[in-house]
Order: C-alpha cells, then structure tokens, then sequence
C-alpha cells in the first residue's frame, strides 16, 4: 500500500519532481517543434521574398518628327519589378492603338526611326523588360515626318478619244509656264494639220490655261524643248514635212519657230540634212538662240565625223543664222542638252567613240562640250563607267556647270542603287570636276531635266522605284520625281508623285522624255506624260500631257521645348527639358533660355547649343525664378514654353519627383493616381501641385491639393486630350514634376468590354501553384484596368489593359481562375478557365534555403533555449517556496 500510496503517483502533487522532469521533457519537446516550424514558415515565405516581376511601364515618352524620321526618347519605368531592366521593345503602328514590335533595343532611351514616308503619321509605344520577361507598353505618342514639297495644283490635257498626247518641253517666267510636246489629235479650240503635230500651251502661275497654239505641216511634227525670254518664246523641234516658207532638206529636219507672248508665229526655220536629224533642246542667253540635236548626215558647209553627230546652232532674235557645229567621233553622238553663261555654251550628250584627247571608259560615255559665244571650239570632258551612261541634261550658273543623266553602272566612289541610276556632275568653266553624285532606288531612274535656281539645282525625271520617305503610286509603273540639290552637293529633298498608270514615260521625242524641270521665282514646274489620271482632273485621251506646279514648303521656327523642370539647389537652378514635338523641318541649332523674378516678366539670359539642360546658377536663396525655354532652327526661334519656377535654398532640399502618375478618363471627369516621391527631400511634404494641358508639353496650374495620392479633375470636357503632371511640395519648395500621363474623357457608355484569358488555358494541368496570367480585353472606349481572382471575390490588379498579364497564388488541386475588365465607364466583364495545380514533392533544398533555414533554426533553437531556462528556472523558484508536506498517515498514528 506504501509503494502504491497517493504520493507515488506518477504526476500527484506528492512528486513534483517527477512532474517537473515531464514537464521540462514537454517543453522542450515543444521547442523543437517551434523550431521545425518557424523553419518551414521560413523556406515558405523564401521565394516570395526573393520572386520578381516584370517591370513597370516606361515613362514619359515623347516623340518628334524630322525628314522621313521620327526620334523618340523615355525616362525609365517606376520600377525594375526586382530585377535590372536588360532592353527595350518599341512598338509602332499607321493606326492609333495598331502597333506592331519594330525593334528590340538595349537599355537605351532614345531611338532614331529613320526611312519613314512624308507625310504618314506613326504612333509609337515602348516597353520594358528584365530576366523575368516584358513589362506594360508606356504611353501612346505619335509624329508625322513632314512632307518637304508640296503639289498646289496638277493640270492634265489632251486631244480627246484615242488621241496620244505628250508633254516633252518646259520653260517659265515670271508671268508663267510654257508647255510643248506632240499630240495625234486637236486640242480644244484648235486644228489639226497633219498625223502628229507640234504645240505650245501657255499657263498662268495659278495653273489657269492662257493661250494654246497647235502647229505643223501635213506630216509629223513633234516640239521637243522651249525656252523664253522678253522678246518671246524659242519652239524647237523636228518634222517629217515642210513649213510654210521652208525647204524640207531630207527625211526629218529640224526646225526652231519663234512665237511673241500672245503665241503668234514671228518666224520658222527648218534646216537638215538628206538623212534624219532631230533636235532635242533649245537655250538662250543675251548674244543669241541656240538649237542643238544629232544628225545621220551632214549639215551644209559641215564635215560628218561618223554615224550621227551632234549638232549645235546659233540664230539672233530676228532667226538669223550666226553659226552651225558639227562635231562628233567614228561612233554614235547624240547632243541632248545645251546651256550658255557668260564665258560660252555648253552642251552634253552620250558617244559610243572617243574624243580627242579623251578616254572611252566603255559602252557608250556622256560628254560635256563647251565652245565661245563665237563657235570657238574650247574643250571637251568624256566620262563614264563601263556600260551606258547618257547625259540628258546641262545647266550653268556664275561660275560652274552641272551634268546630269542615266548610268547602268557605278561611277568612281559612288554606289550603284539598283539597275539604273541617275548621276550629277559639276564642273568648273574650264572643265575641271568639282564634285559628283550617283543616286537612285532599287528599281530603274531616269534623270532627264536640270535647272538652276539661286542656290539650288533641280533635277527631274521618272522612277519604277521608290525613293526614302516617298510612296509609290502604281505597280510595274513609273512616277515622276523630282530632286533638290545645293550647290557643295548635298541633297536636300526629293518629291516622288504619280498615278497609278504611269507618268513621264513614252514620249515620242528623240532625246530624253522622262520629264523635264524648270523653276523661276513662280514656282517649281514639272512637264509629262502620264497613262492615268491625277486627282481631281479627266483624262482626255490614250496619254495625255500633264503640268505639275510645286512649291518647296519652307521651314518652321520649331515647337516649344517641351517637358521642361526646374529644381532648386543652393544658389542654383537646374533646368531640364525634351526636344520640340516638332523641329519645324530644319534641324534644332539652339536653345534659348528666359529668367524672371515675376511671372510673365521674362528676359533672355542664354543660348545655348542644341543640348537638353542648363545649369543657372549664382542665384539668390529663398528668391522664386521663373523659367521658360525657346527652341531655334535655320527658321527662326520657336515660341517659348510653359513657364516653370524654382526657389533655390541654402539649406535642404525639395522633394524629387512624384511617381507613376496615371491618368484614367470617366464621363467629363479625369481620375489621377500617383505615388509619393522616391525622396521627399529636407522635411515632409506638404502637399502636390496638379498641372494640365491639351498638348504634350504644355502643361500648366491646374490646383493644388494636400498630401493625397489622387485627384479627380471634374472640369474636363469629353472628346479633349488632357496631358497632366504632378510635381510634391515640402517646406523647401516645389519638386520637378513627375511623368506625363494623358486621358480622354467620354460620355458613359453601356457596352461593356471584352476580355479573354489566353494563358494559361482552360482544364490545364499546372505543376506549380504561382501562376502567371496573361491574356486580352477591349473596349469600344477605353479600358481602366483588368483584375485576377481565384475565389470571384478577393480581386488583384494586372499590368496592361489590352495586352494584360499578372499573377496568382492557386491551391493544390482544383482551381478556378478569373478575370474581370472594367472600362472607364465602368462597365465590367469576365472570363475564367478552370486548371488543376499537382505539385511535386519538393526536392533537396538548395543551398541558399538550407543556409536560411539553418539560419531560422538556428534562431528558433536559441529563442527555445532561452524559454527552457526560464522556465526550469522558474519552476526551482516554485519549489523552493513550496509549504513542507503534510505528514504522511503512519505518522498520523
């Protein structure tokens, strides 16, 4: 009974030790399991603290637009998601909302889209990536490269019915242009002579027909070149027949007609010999008249050097004969051009020979030709490559001569384009080569006219091709171009147009008909020949001749610099800002930089070079300076920007700038949310400053609001573009401003959006249980945001609207996954697909979890330890306090 009385007991009050050695036992069994716990919990949370994500949305994008290019520049995203930004996608589209990946670039934040079409606008977005993948597209921006020339009228004419018409020579003064070429038929209020005849049609600088004037014999009569001055118009040609008062001299002759200004006949010569001859152009100086062509035989008083020769001959105004030339090699010479300054007259052509004192670089050659204003032989320059290389045209100015044509080959340095190209040549007067330049598409281009104006060279001619930031209007078919030059040899635009039959092609000349150039203080004008039909005329017959007027549009002063902050230092003031929306078509030189102690008052203090930033300093602390920037070009200077200030302090600073600021549109209301500032500077803030304008850069004052992170603008107008930023104040001053954001309010709608889940897809079979969704909405508005769900009742944000992505936790086993688009209006829609998570058993942790976790047991042991002496601690405490037992029953006795 003893050895089993109530004091042995195992856990009776009669043994406390026995009961204190089980307890201590259970604690630290209790410990232990602590531990185990606190280091599952700990590989657990790991790869949530150590998982990232796709970066935010890049910001602030901006575009500007030049010559056939756009240049866009961004600031980088919010944030990096937890891992370094590695590159750039760019996107661009013709439509707004349609762009398509153009480049993946490296981490940069600027890019030049080179190669655009005048006049096309682009729009553009950008996005970020990391190793985790692509993060949100930026803000949308779009640039319309401007288109250099513009076309103010086109007139199109002819014989009517079947008739083939053609316009071959043009010239212009300052009361308008002439036009001849050939036609087979009558033109309005004429009379048809002969199978083809000659005309001469006069326009007025508005494009209004002055006179016309169709002429010939009872044969074929083509005009081919005109030129004017102020005692009339030069008609030359050739004909199969004879003029009145004329003596035909063989098969084809030429003939040069003189006209005054209301288009009457003054004189006709016809000259040739017993073979074919043709003339090809016509010029002019003080001394006399000049008509230039080829011959197969040999003109009177002349010697034949082969099997055709070129022809030069000089009339007076009154058409008197002053001298003829005819000149040539043992081969084929063709004369197709002829200018004359004040040391003589030039003329150029091609030739399968060689002349004196030249070299044949091969096939046949081009020539220039120059001889005093007497007919004295001066000397010539043959030049080439080693297949065809016609020279159509010549013009001169003070000091120089230009050369212009066709090759099939590759001159010295230059680059063939593609099967034919065009080449210019300058020269000086004694014929030394100053400068040349071979151009052209992929396709074939002809180069058949050059003029002079000031200090520009204009060449014309005829493309199957394409030329940089031009379109082609036809297949298989050839367009007019056009081209400018300065003087040093650099080009400076060229304007390709056409329709979608074919124009400048198929003239019945001799020499070259793929259209002609001339320009005088009335404008550009372009003759030819076309199969179609321009835009807004009729076409009259199987071809008809055409006149085009263009007019170089001229640069602009450039945009306002754009973007622009300011942000105080001690004594200084930081300026920063983005290059103009628009350079005005002429490059940036210059920025002009305007300070003022009172808003509105400003002075110029600087210029600078075409940099982005400027450091003013030596200013006062705890003086308010307000701040504007001004961009200059070649034009002129651009209007200045929206005002900005700054208050430099001695001590402390402002905050930086607030973060991530968007822009969601409702009906005439915008909704703007942003992020404090990655530093508030010196001291709190105390509040933000909303701005906003209706163009990018433009941004001004709208309110000011506390220490809030959003702002509903109720004064927004519907269908209006609104661009806002939001700069943080503390007691320093006001910070630069944050990313631009832009929204669109509209007027509520009903339809409500669309949105698919594409990734991953219905009754998939995942082997994890973090998931990333990814998918597509839409809406007949706009979108404000999409959100995910496993439950249909707890919902978290995705990145992106129309191309959405985000990620969530699922359950092993079945799971449902949803997905809700709300636009702006707040119409909503859902999807959802359902997908089973197995996860596999985990395999040996890695060393970095083992580290942590040991790490964490470390931790819970000592945590456990320290629990376990106080408690046994405290349980000797007790023991020692305990009252002595109760005397046991024998002692009762």
């Amino acid at each position: 009974m003893q050895g089993r009385g109530e004091g042995s007991r195992p856990g009776s009050c009669g043994d406390p030790r026995g009961r204190n050695r089980m307890s201590i036992r259970g604690r630290v069994v209790s410990a232990l399991a602590i531990t185990a716990l606190l280091g599952l919990v700990a590989l657990a949370a790991l790869p949530a603290a150590l998982a990232a994500g796709p970066p935010t949305r890049p910001l602030a994008l901006q575009s500007s637009a030049g010559d056939a290019a756009v240049t866009i520049s961004w600031l980088a995203p919010s944030s990096d998601g937890g891992s370094p930004i590695t590159a750039y996608k760019v996107y661009r589209g013709a439509i707004s909302g349609g762009g398509a990946l153009l480049v993946t670039l490296g981490d940069v934040r600027t890019y030049l889209d080179s190669g655009l079409v005048h006049g096309q606008t682009y729009y553009y977005q950008v996005s970020a990536l990391n190793t985790v993948g692509e993060g949100a597209q930026s803000n949308e921006v779009s640039a319309t490269p401007p288109q250099p020339v513009g076309i103010p009228w086109i007139r199109q004419f002819g014989a009517v019915s079947s008739a083939t018409n053609h316009g071959v020579g043009l010239e212009v003064d300052a009361s308008g242009a002439y036009v001849v070429g050939d036609t087979s038929g009558t033109l309005p209020g004429q009379t048809s002579v002969g199978a083809y005849d000659a005309y001469l049609r006069k326009y007025g600088a508005d494009g209004t027909v002055t006179w016309t004037r169709q002429f010939g014999t009872i044969l074929d009569d083509y005009a081919v070149a005109v030129v004017v001055d102020t005692s009339g118009a030069y008609v030359a040609g050739h004909t199969a027949g004879t003029f009145s008062g004329e003596t035909s001299a063989g098969l084809l002759d030429l003939f040069l007609q003189k006209d005054d200004a209301a288009g009457n006949v003054l004189w006709t010569h016809q000259f040739g010999s017993p073979a074919y001859d043709y003339a090809t152009a016509v010029g002019a100086d003080p001394s006399g008249v000049y008509i230039v062509g080829y011959t197969g035989g040999t003109l009177p008083g002349q010697t034949g050097a082969g099997n055709f020769d070129g022809v030069l001959r000089k009339y007076d105004g009154n058409g008197n004969e002053l001298w003829t030339r005819q000149f040539g090699t043992t081969g084929f010479d063709y004369v197709y051009a002829v200018d004359s300054d004040s040391s003589g007259v030039y003329v150029a052509g091609e030739t399968s020979g060689t002349f004196s004192g030249q070299t044949n670089a091969g096939g046949s050659d081009a020539f220039v030709r120059k001889y005093a204003s007497d007919g004295t032989y001066l000397w010539t320059r043959e030049f080439g490559t080693s297949a065809a290389d016609p020279a159509f045209g010549v013009a001169t100015d003070a000091s120089s001569v230009y050369v212009a044509g066709t090759t099939r080959g590759t001159f010295p340095g230059e680059t063939n384009a593609g099967g034919v190209d065009t080449f210019l040549w300058k020269y000086d007067a004694d014929g030394n080569v100053l400068w040349s330049h071979q151009f052209g598409t992929s396709d074939t281009d002809i180069c058949c006219g050059i003029a002079i104006y000031g200090s520009r060279i204009y060449l014309s001619g005829s493309t199957r091709g394409t030329f940089p930031g031009e379109t082609h209007t036809g297949y298989l078919t050839t367009d007019a171009f056009l081209r400018s030059y300065r003087s040093d040899g650099g080009s400076t635009w060229t304007r390709q147009f056409g329709t979608t039959s074919g124009d400048v092609y198929l003239g019945s000349s001799c020499g070259c008909d793929h259209g002609a150039v001339a320009v005088s203080a009335s404008g550009m004008y372009f003759v030819g020949t076309t199969f179609g039909t321009f835009p807004g005329e009729t076409k009259s017959g199987s071809s008809d001749a055409f006149l085009a007027s263009l007019t170089e549009i001229p640069a602009q002063p450039p945009g306002p610099a754009a973007n622009v902050q300011a942000i105080a230092g001690d004594g200084i003031v930081d300026l920063t800002w983005y290059q103009p929306a628009s350079d005005g078509r002429a490059p940036i030189t210059n920025y002009r930089i305007y300070r003022g102690t009172t808003s509105g008052s400003l002075a110029l203090v600087a210029q600078i070079t075409s940099v982005l930033s400027y450091a003013d300093s030596g200013r006062t602390n705890g003086v308010t300076y307000y701040y504007a920037v001004s961009a200059v070009n070649s034009a002129g200077e651009g209007a200045q920007s929206g005002e900005v200030s700054a208050t430099p302090m001695g001590t402390g600073a402002a905050p930086s700038a607030a973060q991530n600021l968007q822009a969601m549109a409702g009906n005439a209301r915008v909704t703007l949310t942003w992020q404090a500032p990655a530093s508030g500077g010196s001291s709190a803030i105390t509040g933000y400053k909303v701005y906003r304008g209706t163009t990018s850069g433009s941004e001004a004052l709208l309110t000011s609001v506390g220490t809030v992170l959003t702002y509903v603008d109720t004064g927004a107008a519907n269908g209006q573009v609104y661009y806002y930023q939001v700069s943080a104040m503390n007691a320093v001053g006001e910070g630069p401003k944050s990313n631009e954001a832009s929204a669109t309010p509209t007027a509520t709608d009903s339809t409500s959006p669309t949105i698919a889940i594409t990734s991953p897809s219905a009754n998939s079979v995942l082997t994890t249980t973090s998931v990333t969704v990814t998918g597509t909405a839409s809406d007949d508005v706009a979108l404000d945001r999409v959100e995910l769900s496993t439950d249909g009742t707890t919902w978290t944000r995705a990145t992106g609207t129309t191309s959405w992505s985000g990620s969530v936790t699922l359950v092993a086993g079945s799971n449902v996954i949803y997905a809700r688009a709300t636009d702006t209006s707040g119409n909503q829609q859902s999807a959802q697909v359902s997908v089973t998570a197995q996860v596999a058993r985990p395999g040996p942790p890695t060393l970095d979890l083992m580290l942590l976790a040991g790490i964490g047991g470390a931790i819970a042991i000592a945590i456990s330890y320290t629990a376990f002496r106080v408690v046994v601690k405290s349980k000797r405490e007790k023991k020692e306090k305990l009252p002595p037992p109760p005397p046991q029953p024998s002692q009762r006795r």
